[in-house]
Formats: structure tokens, C-alpha cells, sequence
């Protein structure tokens, strides 16, 4: 006679058989369990004892599960073993949460995607290990990709609502499936393989006095900005008091410097590919991002690098002080925030509840130059 284990094994090996039923919007149900039936022949009580196990577990005793067909007088001899309907499969397995689920990352394929069911089977496991969250921005990258196949943008300046590093940390899985729906080239590169720039980030330094720079022929020039790479700019020594990481280029540009000031930018999250063991040790390091939950994110992220950085306008002050600059467009923050004071924290959750984002750039310059004088 078949066992509960049993049961339960073969139930499961169908599961597969029934998600595919899904895509195709077929209904298996009854489905039947086979295996062997026969009870002990000459041990009735062993055949009953093996009976009341597999009937506790049966739809006549919990309401739901499979159901039992009984062919003798003795009502313990099994002639068919079935799950009647879907809710009484499901339920059986604990799986209501992950077909519904699942049926959600499958809508969100077809309506993005216009998906084959073809598609859908072979890359069923794949889905299944998939959040709904995960599908929708995969699925928005690949239709991206699909409609400008040679875009040349880099692979954070996408018009699109994914997180700004979605597609480094996901580019496998992008490139698999970006090449179920098209052919990709054979070009080597893997950026350019999905028709965007790989770019070698830069880091730009501006400084209060010139920099004396040098080319390969030994020629020398001056000028109050440079840019080095991330191997450069690790060995790079700042001869600086006071050193402010700026978020984006146009307050980079335009920063009040003082005598033995500099300033850095990368771009919003590449600066967190330029590490400096001598900023580590600065005393007077600071950051100045936006006013919104990707600014503090990045100061957050900052801070595993440089814990001993301050941030600078990026408090409830500075918000009310120039909310008439400030506007409703911003961007959830996808990651989890660490490293933020309790009035960085303050300002984190105010901006979320309000969705509201002041870009530093539009901080006036005058209310800038007034304020740092107390740094």
C-alpha cells in the first residue's frame, strides 16, 4: 500500500506538470496519484494501521487534500487515490503563496514581453526563484534593450525605473534572457554586447591652487581640475584641509572652494569605486549629495568605505530653508539603508513619507557659501 511519504513525493513530482498546465491554461484536475494499492493480505491490522494513516491526511478528514476511492466492505482497501480540484492540490502542499505568485511574474512577462508560453516552460525554474519586484525591473530592462538595441548609453543612464545598479549586478541574467528573444552580437564585450557603453569611471579632482600635470613627453601644464582612474586615484595624496565629495557636476563645478579645499566627483553611486587610504584618515571629510533617498544611500554606502565621513546639506535645515527648490519626483531607494546618523535617518524617512527631493543643485549658492563657513 502506498504511503504517506509516497503520496506526498508523487504529489509534489506533478508539481512541475501543473505549473506548465498554468501557462497554458489547461486544467488537470482530477489528478490522480498512482502507485501501488494493495493491502496486506493476511495483516489486517497492519493494513488498518497503514489506512488511518493516509485517511488522516485525506480530504474526508482535514477538508482538503486528496481524495480516497474505497472498493471493499472493509472500507480500508484503496481503488483510487485523486486530488479533485486545484484549491485541494495547492493546499495539500502548501503552495496557494507561490502559484499566485508565480501566475503575477507570468502576467508581468506576457504584458511587458509579449512572452511565448514556449518561453515561459523552458524558463520555468528560472521564474520560480524569482520576486515579482525582480521580474518587473528584468522585464522593463529587456524591453528597453529590445526596442534600442544599440542605445549607447551606459548602463546607469537607462529611462527606465530599475535601481541605478541593476544591470551590473544582474547582467547574466539579462544577457540569457535578452538573447531568448533576439540574437546578440559576438562582440567580446559584455556592455557593448547589449548595445551600451562600458565605461572606465573617472573620478574628477578641482582644487583651490593649479595642478602641475604632466604628460608622456614630460610636457607640463597647469590646471584647477584633473580626472584619474580608480587605480590612480588609490595612490593619489591630497594636500587638502578639507575634502568635499559632491554628488553631481554642476555643484562640483561651482562649490566655493577656500585656500587647501578640494573637491571630488564620479557621478552619484561610481564613487564608490575610488577608494583612498589617505581619506580614510581625514579629518575633514565630507559629502554633499541630493536631498533624497539615492543621495542618502550613497552616503550610506559611502560610509562602509569612509566611516569617518560628514555629510554637509543633507538635513531637515537645509530641506525647509529651501523647500520652494525642492519637487515631488522621487525615486524609492530599493536597498537597505546602514551607516546614517539619527538626523540623517530623520531626513531619510521624512523625504520618503513625503516623496519629496531637493536637488543640490538647486541650493542657492549664496546659502551655501554662508553655511559652510562653520565647518
Amino acid at each position: 500500500m502506498l504511503t504517506q511519504t509516497e503520496i506526498l513525493k508523487k504529489a509534489q513530482n506533478k508539481y512541475k506538470t501543473y505549473l506548465k498546465s498554468k501557462i497554458y491554461n489547461q486544467n488537470i484536475f482530477p489528478l490522480e496519484i498512482r502507485g501501488n494499492m494493495k493491502v496486506p493480505e493476511n495483516d489486517y491490522d497492519k493494513a488498518t494501521s497503514l489506512f488511518q494513516i493516509i485517511y488522516k491526511e485525506s480530504k474526508f478528514n482535514k477538508k482538503y487534500g486528496y481524495t480516497l476511492l474505497l472498493s471493499d466492505s472493509r472500507k480500508i482497501k484503496i481503488s483510487k487515490l485523486f486530488f479533485e480540484t486545484e484549491i485541494d492540490y495547492l493546499k495539500y502542499l502548501s503552495k496557494e503563496k507561490e502559484v499566485n505568485q508565480f501566475i503575477e511574474k507570468m502576467n508581468i512577462l506576457r504584458k511587458e514581453l509579449n512572452i511565448s508560453n514556449i518561453l515561459l516552460e523552458k524558463n520555468l525554474s528560472k521564474i520560480l526563484k524569482w520576486d515579482s519586484e525582480f521580474t518587473e525591473q528584468l522585464s522593463k530592462t529587456i524591453k528597453f534593450l529590445l526596442e534600442n538595441p544599440n542605445s549607447g548609453l551606459y548602463p546607469r543612464e537607462l529611462p527606465i525605473d530599475i535601481p541605478t545598479k541593476f544591470i551590473e549586478k544582474n547582467l547574466s541574467a539579462i544577457t540569457y534572457f535578452l538573447n531568448e528573444f533576439t540574437v546578440l552580437s559576438d562582440i567580446d564585450n559584455k556592455y557593448q554586447k547589449l548595445g551600451l557603453i562600458d565605461k572606465d569611471f573617472l573620478i574628477y579632482i578641482r582644487s583651490f591652487y593649479e595642478f602641475n600635470i604632466f604628460d608622456t613627453n614630460n610636457n607640463s601644464a597647469k590646471s584647477k581640475i584633473i580626472n584619474l582612474n580608480p587605480s590612480s586615484f588609490s595612490t593619489f595624496l591630497p594636500n587638502a584641509k578639507r575634502i568635499f565629495v559632491i554628488e553631481n557636476k554642476t555643484t562640483f563645478f561651482t562649490f566655493p572652494l577656500k585656500k587647501n579645499d578640494i573637491c571630488l566627483y564620479s557621478g552619484g553611486f561610481s564613487i564608490l569605486s575610488f577608494k583612498n587610504k589617505n581619506l580614510i584618515n581625514s579629518k575633514n571629510l565630507y559629502y554633499f549629495g541630493d536631498i533624497d533617498e539615492h543621495g542618502l544611500a550613497i552616503l550610506s554606502l559611502f560610509r562602509e568605505i569612509y566611516p569617518n565621513a560628514k555629510s554637509i546639506f543633507m538635513d531637515i535645515m537645509t530641506l525647509k530653508n529651501n523647500l520652494i527648490f525642492s519637487s515631488q519626483k522621487g525615486t524609492p531607494y530599493q536597498g537597505k539603508i546602514y551607516n546614517l546618523t539619527a538626523e540623517e535617518i530623520k531626513i531619510f524617512e521624512y523625504i520618503r513619507k513625503e516623496k519629496i527631493i531637493l536637488e543640490q543643485e538647486k541650493i542657492p549658492l549664496d546659502y551655501i557659501i554662508k553655511n559652510i563657513e562653520n565647518l
